[in-house]
């Protein structure tokens, strides 16, 4: 049984290094991240692309319309052949917000990308402005001081800003489940950064400026998978130089979280279809994170019940567990998590099932379709 003990040993230590290191840095000795003065704040054209989104449409426009901008801003949405009423609900906003502007995506156009990168496309083509602000349909600024907060961060050098979208607390497992994954993830995505090894943002609060986006030849690269307009975007166009990060709480977007664990499977299989199309050192560290993960619990179960390591095991166990507790009630504090720090340790320790249950059943080949249904009929704007 030795070889269970070296396991938990190793598994530990990398998981003690990840947190201390990693996002400790985050948590702790963050770099400094200039944002320029408001009489600077350039003009910004906000995109959202929507599918069948009209209720959420209704809901959210007016949260994005009426942003507090000290400069010019445009609200660009593209209708992605939708046979709801959101042509109509754009066109009543429309009505009352003259920097609104519907683009529309017709069913016999030739859609040459996968996902909603064809829509997206569309909507940079008849962007006004060169810095982009890209959000979705069912999300909200949790400020009118969120458009202002993040074209703070566009310098000279600076030609991405990533920012931080928590979803909204609901009562039940499945939303803790969320709350900790979203979480989670955004403290791998905004650590990579501060170690100038960016690798994904996500396309419910991200900004970049035009030259990035057409110097990289926009989507065509990844046009062939049905996502990564954000992730594998960032992936292949940010560098520690190049981007930003935006996590101040007036700059978050709130998310509708799924509420059936279907949803909340497929959108996870849309995500992890993405994963193997990770540069090298991020599928190295992110993979060998959820590896050390699931074993550390693994080997941890099978020490306590053979009673293997009895002196050391506790106090490496008590280790990883006081740095995870300073991690994680530094970090839910600046991100604003919607979760308390019992329920995340409690789900860490049980997120090992999550590893098992996609290991099994996650089919990579499986198509998860960017929400499709017929077009509803109204010329671009």
């Amino acid at each position: 049984m030795n070889f269970i003990l070296y396991i938990f040993i190793i598994a530990a230590l990398y998981q003690i290094l990840y947190y201390g290191l990693l996002f400790g840095k985050l948590a702790f000795f963050p770099k400094e991240n200039p944002e320029i003065a408001d009489s600077e704040l350039p003009p910004v054209s906000v995109i959202i692309c929507a599918r069948n989104e009209a209720q959420n449409l209704k809901e959210h426009i007016p949260h994005i319309a009426n942003q507090i901008y000290p400069n010019e801003f445009e609200i660009i949405i593209v209708n992605d052949r939708s046979n709801d009423t959101s042509c109509d609900i754009i066109e009543s906003f429309r009505d009352m917000y003259p920097y609104i502007k519907l683009v529309v995506v017709t069913e016999n156009e030739k859609i040459l990308l996968e996902g909603k990168k064809h829509a997206l496309a569309k909507g940079i083509e008849n962007a006004k402005y060169e810095h982009l602000v890209l959000t979705d349909a069912d999300c909200r600024p949790s400020t009118s001081d969120w458009l202002r907060a993040i074209a703070s961060k566009f310098t000279d050098s600076t030609q991405i800003v990533i920012g931080y979208s928590p979803y909204e607390k609901k009562n039940g497992i499945l939303n803790s489940i969320i709350q900790y994954e979203t979480f989670m993830t955004g403290l791998h995505y905004l650590s990579h950064f501060e170690w100038n090894i960016p690798y994904m943002g996500t396309g419910r609060n991200i900004s970049y400026k035009k030259k990035v986006y057409y110097e990289f030849g926009g989507f065509k690269k990844i046009g062939h998978i049905q996502s990564g307009d954000d992730d594998l975007f960032i992936c292949n166009v940010a560098t520690g130089k190049n981007t930003n990060i935006c996590i101040n709480h007036e700059a978050h977007c709130i998310s509708k979280p799924p509420l059936k664990w279907g949803e909340w499977i497929n959108q996870k299989q849309r995500h992890l279809s993405t994963a193997k199309y990770y540069k090298p050192l991020h599928k190295l560290t992110l993979g060998a994170y959820s590896a050390t993960h699931f074993l550390y619990y693994f080997s941890l179960f099978f020490c306590c019940f053979f009673e293997l390591g009895l002196i050391f095991v506790p106090m490496i166990a008590l280790t990883k567990l006081t740095i995870q507790y300073v991690i994680f009630l530094k970090m839910r504090k600046v991100l604003n998590a919607p979760i308390n720090v019992l329920q995340l340790f409690l789900i860490d320790a049980t997120f090992v099932f999550y590893y098992v249950v996609f290991g099994i059943f996650f089919n990579p080949r499986k198509t998860v379709l960017w929400k499709r249904n017929n077009y509803c009929g109204s010329e671009d704007g």
